[in-house]
């Protein structure tokens, strides 16, 4: 009794440049000197390979089709679905979640007024640094001011200028 199933050496095979099906008696085999066994589509894939062409500058090839996306009929059936963010509340640094939803929930205009006396408060600080840097800087000019008048210097000649002697 003939048995119907595929028998095994009906297994279609790739072709190691162009990945193209060969089937059973078909295409060319390639045994080299380490043992690598090759199995090409025909003598132009061989010679091609023989030649070290790379199959990804060949347009013909499969893996130049799949380097440069080209088939599409393929990419289609792997499209991605993007995971959608659950919508979750959590407290903050240095703020629990009860404090966050009880600022979310009073008014805008009592918002507005404690962000206003916030922004004055911190201008005033600022202000007052400044000031005080002002200050300290009159201070100092003063006291340079005094220092240069009380040490004028007496008889200083000067640069010395000229080179270092005569003759050795």
């Amino acid at each position: 009794m003939l048995a119907t199933l595929a028998s095994p050496h009906l297994v279609t095979e790739l072709c190691r440049f162009s990945g193209q099906k060969i089937y059973p008696g078909k295409g060319i085999r390639f045994i080299r000197a380490d043992s690598a066994v090759f199995l090409f589509a025909n003598s132009k894939c061989k010679r091609y390979f023989h030649n070290r062409l790379k199959p990804a500058k060949l347009t013909w090839t499969a893996m130049y089709r799949k380097q440069h996306k080209k088939d599409i009929h393929a990419e289609a059936a792997k499209k991605r679905r993007r995971t959608t963010k659950k919508p979750y509340s959590r407290s903050i640094v240095g703020a629990s979640l009860e404090v966050i939803q009880k600022k979310r929930a009073e008014k805008p205009e009592v918002r507005d007024a404690a962000r206003e006396a916030a922004l004055r408060e911190i201008k005033e600080r600022i202000k007052k640094t400044k000031d005080e840097k002002k200050a300290k800087k009159a201070e100092v000019a003063k006291s340079q001011k005094a220092q240069t008048k009380g040490a004028v210097q007496k008889g200083s000649k000067g640069p010395k200028l000229g080179g270092g002697g005569g003759k050795r």
